[in-house]
């Protein structure tokens, strides 16, 4: 578990250090380079957070100045994964259709990722571009989008 909270850590570390730069994206592809006052949504497309305490994590986003939103199913446990792969699919497809995120932090990898890859929907992702943030099996993710 402690492995996990180290990742996340990670990747505020790399937030703090991409985000804050000026880093050109093509609009019309990408979401927008972050900057304070941004809401970042955090979301577990495959691996669950069971009973982890992400708080610092949590403290760390806001203290850089950034909002944080929680994905519904964040907490959820269907064997090692967040929830069902509907509910993945769901938490990542609302993050992209609210307005009030900016980007999506992935919350852990692995093989839940490719299992949720039918389900999204990518005309509503489209149109709604933002960072999406993760590596390892959010690759997947990355690279069907």
């Amino acid at each position: 578990m402690k492995n996990y909270f180290k990742y996340l850590l990670s990747i505020c570390f790399i937030i703090g250090l991409c985000l804050h730069s000026e880093f050109v994206f093509a609009e019309s592809l990408k979401g927008n380079a972050l900057k304070q006052g941004d809401c970042i949504g955090i979301v577990a497309p495959a691996s669950g957070i069971e009973d982890m305490n992400i708080a610092d994590a949590i403290n760390k986003l806001q203290n850089w100045g950034y909002k944080v939103k929680l994905s519904p199913n964040l907490y959820q446990q269907s064997g090692y994964l967040a929830g069902s792969d509907q509910m993945r699919a769901d938490d990542l497809n609302n993050f992209f259709a609210d307005d009030e995120v900016d980007a999506i932090l992935c919350f852990g990898g692995g093989y839940g990722c490719t299992r949720i890859l039918d389900l999204l929907d990518y005309d509503l992702i489209r149109k709604h571009p933002k960072l999406l943030i993760g590596f390892s099996d959010v690759t997947a993710l990355h690279t069907a989008i």
